[in-house]
């Protein structure tokens, strides 16, 4: 559902996927996204996502965050956003989405209009 790409720290370059919500970002080993870089707290921050509302990510009251360069605590996310937590600065960005395969759909739509034509085509030949 969403991606993270790490642009500084240690983990520089390292462009995951994530799809379980609430998700956590932080130096504790049960943090989703684990980062040992200076500065990062325990739970740093957490990105849970709402139905309906779009995703927000909230920092832990101790740690210190920024959201696009702005102090952060608890805050929307939109795709390009920057997140930086210590020496780490984050990308969120959404997913692309998996097209599901529509061949069927297709086909049932190309023969609803050819049935449609035909059925006009006939209509004006039996009127004339």
């Amino acid at each position: 559902m969403i991606r993270l790409r790490i642009l500084s720290g240690q983990k520089a370059g390292f462009d995951q996927e994530y799809k379980g919500f609430p998700f956590s970002i932080g130096r504790a080993a049960k943090d989703e996204l684990r980062l040992a870089d200076a500065g990062v707290w325990d739970r740093h921050l957490t990105i849970d996502y709402q139905p309906g509302e779009g995703w927000f990510v909230r920092r832990n009251p101790k740690a210190s965050a920024m959201l696009n360069h702005a102090p952060l605590e608890e805050a929307r996310l939109k795709a390009g956003d920057e997140l930086e937590l210590g020496a780490v600065r984050i990308r969120f960005s959404l997913s692309e989405s998996e097209q599901r395969e529509l061949k069927g759909r297709e086909r049932l739509t190309w023969a609803m209009i050819s049935i449609a034509v035909a059925a006009q085509v006939a209509l004006a030949i039996w009127l004339a």
